[in-house]
């Protein structure tokens, strides 16, 4: 008789966790909270699982941060309602243009010092959420917005409260 059996890991995306920097590759990307698993397998499927760990993990360099302990239930309740990898990107994307477009006006406006720059990230947000809050649902825009915010803050070098 023949029997083919293993033991390995497992990841299982089970979530979105919305646009976030990658505190090892410093890239803003929408990420994923997984489940990571040791499993053992008859014939290729599984049959028992053990060792859940779960991480916020990045797509572009793959770095996890380990989920604290009770806080994964909030996380993926949060999850819910935000948009998927795709829609995430659309939206960022859609903000992009907008920033692209307005920032020099707006830098010009509020004199370009760094010490208007609280001034000009106010001004911008403003623009981005005349020009394409409509398009998107309340709850897709502003957790994306928000991350964009937080982004151009860490360029502009803007201490967010």
């Amino acid at each position: 008789m023949f029997f083919l059996a293993g033991l390995g890991s497992n990841a299982k995306r089970i979530g979105n966790a919305g646009f976030q920097k990658c505190p090892n590759c410093n890239n803003w990307k929408p990420q994923g909270v997984y489940e990571i698993s040791k499993q053992a397998t008859a014939f290729f499927v599984p049959i028992a699982k053990w060792s859940k760990e779960y991480y916020v993990i990045c797509p572009i360099c793959q770095a996890g941060l380990p989920v604290k302990e009770g806080k994964l239930n909030e996380l993926l309740q949060k999850s819910i309602t935000l948009p998927d990898d795709n829609k995430a990107t659309e939206i960022w994307n859609d903000i992009d243009s907008v920033t692209v477009a307005n920032l020099v006006e707006i830098l010009k406006t509020t004199g370009g010092t760094s010490g208007d720059n609280h001034a000009a990230l106010a001004i911008l947000m403003q623009t981005i959420q005349k020009e394409i809050a409509s398009k998107y649902t309340k709850e897709y825009f502003e957790p994306t917005l928000a991350s964009y915010i937080r982004s151009m803050a860490d360029v502009m070098e803007i201490k967010l409260t």
